[in-house]
């Protein structure tokens, strides 16, 4: 599976999700790709990498992209109908932030 565009999340999210406002679609896929990319160069680099000027070990940027995306992934509550697109991003091995992609939650009833 090739990269997904930003062209092909809003499809998913505006067929999955109709009668969603554009401005939800639009945020919830920038912050979508913000993860995937932090994801992407967190595996690639690890959490700690070198300074690019002094060579001193540092905590990876995208440390802080990550935790913004999900929070504003998080954020974007009306859009209920998500699971196909991380569905499709965990297939490549990207993981999905805490409580996206992963089904209905369970009740705490009973």
């Amino acid at each position: 599976m090739g990269q997904i565009t930003r062209a092909e999340i809003v499809s998913i999210l505006s067929t999955d999700n109709p009668g969603a406002r554009a401005d939800d679609v639009a945020m919830y896929a920038d912050a979508f790709l913000d993860y995937r990319e932090a994801s992407a160069n967190i595996r690639q680099h690890g959490n700690i990498v070198l300074h690019p000027r002094t060579g001193a070990p540092i905590e990876n940027p995208y440390l802080k992209v990550k935790a913004q995306a999900s929070r504003a992934l998080q954020a974007i509550r009306r859009l209920r109908n998500v699971d196909r697109l991380w569905k499709r991003e965990e297939g490549e091995g990207n993981p999905a932030p805490a409580g996206k992609g992963k089904g209905k939650r369970k009740s705490r009833e009973g």
